[in-house]
């Protein structure tokens, strides 16, 4: 495997602000293969077609607060920018949200109120459950909108997230597991992390185990049923991707473990990397970085 972390750019505006760059790694062993920089934020998740590494480009529009999107292409062996593609459409903006998830079998489950739940099935209710009561919504944060993630075996919510608790205070996060086709909790989990998971970390899932932070640098794995601990690693907080691998971008690194928690390796990466999911793509996994504009134009 070899993974591409990019670096950081600002979206409107100034030419000496950009710092955008795309860094290869071999995944076997984190070498850096090659490194580039390139002038456009990268969205979207790299794909591979004929020698090339294609992704979309987001670039600043000279003199005005606004952006322009495009293709971009990477030759794949040397990193060396290259031709785009022609014959592709650029797709419209993913629909996506941390108040809802839709999950294999037609089951969608999202916040209905102030840490309630809904589960429908081709447009009928099969459970609700409240996760907690008598919160108090703070700094402008909708308590109805409860972030939720979630895989085939379980779906996990965030009822005490951006609220005040006087029980457990901020920044403790607490983590309810669910069953989604029965809308019974599994269990909970109290966590201490610095940024909230659902925003930068929030965990990742297979069939049998959820992998989340519960800490700023302590990563575990979970059973998804019980809660139990299957191993932990000790890793900077960061996105994770699950593959063959397990890989963790985080600011500043790239970490892989196997599937049992060993270490396999970790390698540096430019300033303000990590932060954003990895695409695997074949023998290789891409890993996209970006930064926020602060330049009076928006994000």
């Amino acid at each position: 495997m070899a993974a591409v972390a990019a670096g950081t750019l600002a979206a409107c505006g100034d030419d000496s602000i950009k710092t955008a760059s795309l860094v290869a790694l071999d995944g076997r062993t984190g070498a850096v293969l090659w490194s580039r920089s390139t002038a456009a934020a990268i969205l979207g998740r790299p794909d591979e077609e004929g020698g090339r590494v294609v992704m979309i480009g987001q670039y600043p529009i000279p003199e005005a607060c606004d952006e322009t999107f495009r293709w971009i292409a990477f030759d794949r062996a040397s990193g060396k920018p290259v031709k785009g593609p022609r014959h592709r459409k650029l797709p419209g903006p993913p629909i996506f949200s941390f108040a809802s998830v839709a999950l294999p079998g037609r089951l969608d489950v999202r916040s209905i109120a102030p840490n309630r739940l809904e589960a429908t099935r081709n447009g009928g209710v099969r459970w609700r459950i409240t996760l907690r009561r008598g919160l108090v919504a703070s700094n402008g944060y909708d308590p109805g909108a409860i972030p939720i993630v979630g895989g085939a075996g379980v779906v996990v919510a965030f009822p005490n997230s951006d609220v005040t608790d006087p029980m457990q205070g901020s920044p403790t996060t607490e983590l309810v597991a669910i069953d989604p086709h029965a809308g019974t909790v599994l269990w909970r989990l109290s966590m201490k992390t610095e940024t909230p998971p659902y925003m930068v970390a929030f965990p990742a899932f297979d069939m049998r185990t959820v992998y989340v932070f519960v800490a700023r640098d302590n990563l575990e794995a979970l059973d998804g049923r019980t809660g139990a601990v299957r191993w932990r690693a000790h890793v900077d907080e960061g996105a994770i991707t699950l593959g063959e691998r397990i890989l963790v971008a985080g600011p500043g690194r790239i970490t892989a473990f196997s599937r049992a928690g060993a270490l396999l390796w970790s390698t540096s990466t430019p300033t303000g990397s990590g932060l954003e999911h990895a695409t695997v793509v074949g023998d290789r996994v891409y890993v996209r970085a970006q930064g926020y504009n602060d330049s009076g134009c928006g994000d």
